[in-house]
């Protein structure tokens, strides 16, 4: 049958490291559209954050979809029809607000087109905000506040405590949230089963195609679920040992154009 979806993780794989789309993986994605390749940007970032990547990619124009949150979201650029969404539980809310303040961590979430937290002076909850290009809004009480769906929380601080305190977080509250790193200093909380994976599944079966069908690729760890779980899944060179590891195939790191180098190889020939 062929490939017939490609699922693209955004930071350190479309992107290269100064956070541009080369005009060589532009001109593959669109070739491979005209071939009838869906293409899905598929991130932790949420759905404000996937906006610059939508418009220089012309995605509102000529179709594909975002995977937002680590796959807690997608949604169709073009129409903007939400296919999935899975928001996590009133309680579980709280009980992510009582781990982060009995361990001192700062702890956001995103509502529209803002970070929304207590900590609006915490570095890494401004580099949170500064990557997405979105403001950050200061609440007196996260848990109070919370009247709205929440794709995703983060916690944030220190790599090494952050660290210590992710299997403590997944032996209290991995039954019901999935939880990861997605860098050292964030601690993000989902709704039990979401990944990239479970997103594009969700994408899959509402497309009514097959995972054969489906190449991913990516380079950091909340990519590995995709990567695994894809008919093809690649792993950029940039990418570490367990990421690449999981992989089908290793491409060219994402200074070198590996995004175009796996269309041209798999897509184009």
């Amino acid at each position: 049958m062929g490939y017939k979806v490609l699922a693209l993780d955004i930071d350190g794989t479309l992107y290269n490291d100064k956070k541009e789309i080369t005009p060589r993986v532009k001109k593959a994605i669109q070739a491979a559209q005209e071939r009838g390749t869906i293409i899905v940007l598929s991130s932790g970032r949420p759905k404000p954050g996937m906006v610059k990547a939508v418009q220089e990619l012309d995605l509102e124009n000529t179709g594909g979809y975002v995977l937002t949150c680590n796959g807690g979201q997608v949604s169709h650029c073009k129409t903007g029809e939400t296919v999935f969404e899975k928001a996590i539980s009133s309680d579980c809310i709280k009980e992510i607000y009582n781990f982060a303040k009995l361990y001192g961590l700062p702890l956001m979430t995103h509502e529209g087109n803002c970070v929304v937290t207590e900590y609006d002076l915490d570095p890494y909850i401004r580099f949170e905000a500064a990557v997405n290009g979105i403001p950050v809004r200061k609440i007196d009480n996260f848990k109070e506040y919370i009247k709205f769906p929440v794709i995703k929380c983060i916690a944030t601080g220190d790599g090494d405590l952050l660290g210590k305190l992710e299997p403590i977080a997944q032996a209290q509250l991995g039954d019901r949230l999935s939880i990861f790193r997605s860098e050292s200093f964030f601690l993000e909380f989902m709704a039990g089963e979401v990944t990239k994976a479970y997103g594009l599944k969700k994408l899959l079966e509402h497309l009514g195609l097959s995972v054969s069908q489906l190449v991913a690729c990516g380079d950091s760890f909340n990519d590995i679920s995709m990567i695994s779980y894809a008919g093809l899944g690649v792993a950029m060179a940039n990418a570490n040992g367990q990421v690449q590891a999981a992989a089908d195939y290793v491409t060219l790191s994402n200074e070198e154009d590996g995004v175009a180098h796996v269309i041209e190889k798999f897509f184009l020939k």
